[in-house]
């Protein structure tokens, strides 16, 4: 606790604008002056003996001055950065942060370091200050882990947190990153195929809501796609087209199978070929073939016959069942 100026006696209260509270009166010669008393001056000297303990300074016994230095504003100096401490930060309930050092008293843009045992993914969004009560909206400006320092920047309607590395971390962050240029290298190997536009992606959604960076590979509309092979000429050419959705069967395409038959006749001793049992009456070059007459006369005769269109002639199609999607590359 600390003695309050204003209520000494013989204090002059006249500019409280300029001197909040109140200030020393000189002794007019009405002994009105304010006293040289220790309820006035004490307190002054006691705060300056606890600088010097918390310093843990020794009084050289000698006035402060330039020749001698300033004891006083060393002790200051050294108390400053004393401290200079890391508080702590813990989270209570599930969206209160009780931190162990008055904010109130903190400047906008103030800032302290604290440790935290929480992490930045923690939903979070209350302060609360020790005493007095204090709450401000916390922001997430940097992450961090439970365990680990962070900066507390007290902005004007808002407490800012931020996660901090220290030089013992470095290494630790260093053999991570160097892992994951690790990785990041490996994967720039596997995406630079579709990063300069080689290979194909298989979209399955509307045209409208290919994503930016991407277009259609309109060559493959209605297209398959078969592996290449330099041995074969229908796949020997990259990027070539080959086949077609229906095709016709063509004679050449048959079975090497000889299918054929006979139309015959047997006619009984007769003198002609005009009919047969003497009703029918044939064209004279119905028969292609004229077997000789057997000694009873009897004539057996047969001709080389077609059967009718088998068909129409349709094309076929041999298009297996499928699922329709379209190709898309990526085009920067």
């Amino acid at each position: 606790m600390a003695r309050d100026k204003a209520k000494q006696r013989n204090i002059d209260k006249s500019d409280l604008a300029n001197y909040p509270n109140a200030r020393i009166r000189n002794n007019s010669g009405s002994n009105d002056g304010t006293p040289i008393s220790e309820s006035v001056y004490g307190d002054f000297h006691e705060t300056a003996a606890k600088m010097m303990r918390e310093a843990n300074m020794t009084y050289n016994d000698l006035p402060d001055n330039v020749s001698n230095g300033y004891q006083l504003f060393e002790a200051n100096k050294r108390i400053a950065t004393k401290n200079d401490y890391v508080g702590s930060a813990t989270i209570q309930g599930v969206d209160t942060i009780y931190f162990d050092t008055p904010l109130d008293c903190f400047k906008v843009n103030e800032s302290m370091i604290f440790n935290v045992n929480f992490d930045s993914t923690t939903v979070i969004n209350k302060a609360t200050c020790v005493t007095p009560n204090f709450t401000k909206t916390i922001v997430i400006s940097g992450p961090f882990k439970s365990g680990q320092k962070v900066r507390l920047i007290n902005e004007s309607s808002r407490i800012l947190l931020s996660g901090i590395y220290e030089t013992s971390d470095v290494p630790n962050l260093l053999s991570r990153l160097d892992a994951l240029e690790g990785i990041i290298g490996t994967m720039n190997k596997i995406i630079t195929p579709i990063v300069n536009g080689g290979t194909p992606l298989l979209w399955m959604r509307p045209a409208n809501e290919i994503p930016l960076g991407y277009s259609e590979v309109t060559e493959f509309r209605g297209k398959s796609i078969f592996g290449y092979d330099p041995n074969d000429t229908d796949f020997n050419v990259v990027f070539g087209t080959a086949g077609s959705k229906s095709f016709n069967i063509q004679k050449q395409n048959l079975p090497a199978e000889g299918i054929s038959y006979e139309d015959s006749y047997m006619l009984e001793s007769s003198t002609s070929e005009a009919g047969i049992n003497g009703k029918t009456t044939l064209p004279s070059n119905y028969f292609s073939w004229r077997a000789d007459r057997d000694t009873n006369n009897n004539t057996l005769l047969w001709r080389k016959n077609t059967t009718d269109n088998l068909g129409n002639g349709n094309e076929i199609k041999k298009l297996d069942p499928s699922r329709i999607v379209m190709f898309i590359k990526y085009t920067g």
